[in-house]
C-alpha cells in the first residue's frame, strides 16, 4: 500500500510520455523558433561590406565550469564569427582556481585548429579587500590605495548601496560582505582583460573593430548574428554597448520602485572598442576616479548599477539585440542542486510557449553533455569535475511533469530518488 501513490504517479509520467511525443509530434511545424530572426540577421548581414575585420573576444572569470561550455562558445560564437570573415582574437583574465589550467589548454588546441588566436592568458589571485585603516577617511591626506587591492572605502560603500540579500548585513564577513567582494573582483578582472587588449594593441600596431565581453560560465544555443549588421541598424555604432534584451535585473511590474529601474544583462556585451573599454574600466571608475557615492541611486543590483554608470556617467548608449533574436544562453554552476538554469526560471528567458523552451533547454543540456564526453578526451581536460548522476533519468521526469504541470522539480526530490535511484 506504501507504494501505491509512486505508482500512481509513475503512471500517470507514462502516460505523460507519450502525450508529449505525439505533441511534439504534431506542433513540429507551428511552434515558433527563436532562430528564426537569427536565419534574418544572417541575411541582411551579407548584404554588408564584407571586408574582414578583427574581433576581440573577452574572458573573464573563474574556469570552474568552461571545460563543459567551450564547445557552446566555439559553434556559437567563434565559429559563426569566423564564417563571416572575422578574425578573432581571445583575451582571458581569469582568477586562479583549480579549473584554470583549462583556459589555456582548450584555448591553445582551438587556437592549433585555427578557430582563433590567443592575444593574452593572465591568470591572477582574487585582489584581497584593503584591510581597515585606524584613520578616518576625510580627516588626513592618505595615500592611494595599491592597484592590486580593492579599496576599502569602494568596499564599505558599495556594501550599503547594493542590492545583493535581503537582511544579509553589511559587515565584512556577512553574506552582504561576502558578496561585495565577489562582485568588486569579477569588476576587476575586467578591467585586467581590457589592458591585455590594448597592450596588445599598442605592442602590434593593430586596432580591434569589435569586442565581444561572453562570460565563459554560458551555455550559447543560438548562433551570435554578424556584428556588421547593427553597423548597418546604427550610424554610431562604434560608441554603443549592445545586451541581448532579456535579464535586465529589473521588474517593471515590481511595486518596490527600485526594482523597476532599468538594468542590462551583465553576462554578455558587444560593441566597439571605445564603448565597451568604458564598460570594462568600470572598476577604475567606482574605485580610482573618486566617484561621488552620493550621487549613486540605493539598492541597485549589478544589473542596474551597470546601466547607470554607462548611461548617466559615462554617456554610453545602450542598445539591445533586435526583439525576433533572444540569442538565448544558460547559466552553468557547479556543486549544485541543479547545474543549469532550469526552464521555469524567473522571468522566463524567452516568451516562446512551454514545448519551445523546454526544446531550447534541452539543446542547452545536448551540448554540455557533449562537451563534456570530449573533454574527457582531451588531456587533462575534464578533471575534477563532478558527476551528475541519473541526468537522463532526471530530465524526462522533470521535462514530462513540466510540460503538464508547469512545475520543474529539482534532482534532490523525492519522486525523483524514488524513480532515478531506488
Amino acid at each position: 500500500m506504501r507504494r501505491s501513490a509512486p505508482i500512481a504517479i509513475l503512471l500517470l509520467i507514462m502516460v505523460g510520455n507519450v502525450a508529449f511525443h505525439w505533441l511534439a509530434s504534431m506542433t513540429n511545424e507551428t511552434t515558433p523558433n527563436p532562430s528564426t530572426g537569427l536565419e534574418k540577421i544572417s541575411k541582411n548581414a551579407q548584404l554588408t561590406d564584407q571586408k574582414k575585420s578583427i574581433v576581440a573576444v573577452y574572458v573573464n572569470g573563474q574556469a570552474r565550469t568552461f571545460n563543459r561550455t567551450w564547445c557552446s562558445i566555439v559553434e556559437n560564437i567563434f565559429q559563426p564569427l569566423k564564417d563571416s570573415n572575422h578574425e578573432v582574437f581571445v583575451f582571458v583574465a581569469a582568477e586562479r582556481d583549480a579549473f584554470s589550467n583549462t583556459y589555456s589548454e582548450i584555448l591553445r588546441y582551438l587556437q592549433a585548429q585555427k578557430v582563433l588566436k590567443i592575444g593574452d592568458i593572465v591568470i591572477e589571485d582574487r585582489p584581497p579587500v584593503e584591510k581597515r585603516s585606524n584613520l578616518k577617511y576625510g580627516t588626513i591626506e592618505e595615500k592611494e590605495p595599491e592597484r592590486h587591492l580593492i579599496p576599502r572605502k569602494c568596499f564599505e560603500e558599495l556594501v550599503f548601496k547594493g542590492r545583493w540579500f535581503h537582511g544579509g548585513g553589511t559587515s565584512f564577513h556577512s553574506k552582504n560582505g561576502i558578496y561585495t567582494a565577489e562582485v568588486l573582483s569579477k569588476l576587476y578582472f575586467r578591467r585586467r582583460v581590457d589592458e591585455l587588449r590594448q597592450t596588445y594593441e599598442e605592442v602590434h600596431d593593430i586596432s580591434f573593430d569589435w569586442i565581444i565581453s561572453a562570460r565563459p560560465d554560458n551555455v550559447y544555443i543560438e548562433k551570435l548574428p554578424d556584428p556588421r549588421f547593427f553597423m548597418r541598424r546604427d550610424t554610431n555604432y562604434s560608441d554603443r554597448v549592445y545586451a541581448v534584451n532579456w535579464g535586465h535585473g529589473s521588474s517593471k511590474r515590481s511595486l518596490n520602485p527600485v526594482k523597476r529601474v532599468q538594468g542590462i544583462n551583465n553576462r554578455f556585451s558587444m560593441g566597439g572598442r571605445t564603448a565597451m573599454s568604458k564598460l570594462m574600466r568600470m572598476y577604475d571608475y567606482l574605485c580610482f576616479q573618486n566617484i561621488t557615492f552620493e550621487t549613486i541611486p540605493a539598492q541597485m543590483n549589478l544589473e542596474q548599477l551597470t546601466y547607470w554608470y554607462l548611461s548617466e556617467f559615462r554617456n554610453v548608449r545602450v542598445s539591445y539585440f533586435p526583439s525576433p533574436v533572444p540569442f538565448l544562453f544558460y547559466r552553468l554552476r557547479i556543486n549544485s542542486v541543479w547545474p543549469l538554469e532550469h526552464p521555469n526560471h524567473r522571468p522566463a528567458l524567452t516568451s516562446a510557449n512551454r514545448l519551445e523552451r523546454l526544446r531550447c533547454y534541452k539543446s542547452a543540456i545536448d551540448v554540455v553533455d557533449r562537451c563534456q564526453k570530449t573533454s574527457r578526451g582531451m588531456s587533462t581536460y575534464g578533471r575534477g569535475v563532478l558527476e551528475e548522476k541519473q541526468r537522463n533519468c532526471i530530465w524526462n521526469v522533470s521535462a514530462r511533469i513540466f510540460l503538464f504541470f508547469n512545475i520543474f522539480l529539482s534532482p534532490d526530490s523525492l519522486l525523483h530518488k524514488y524513480v532515478c535511484v531506488t
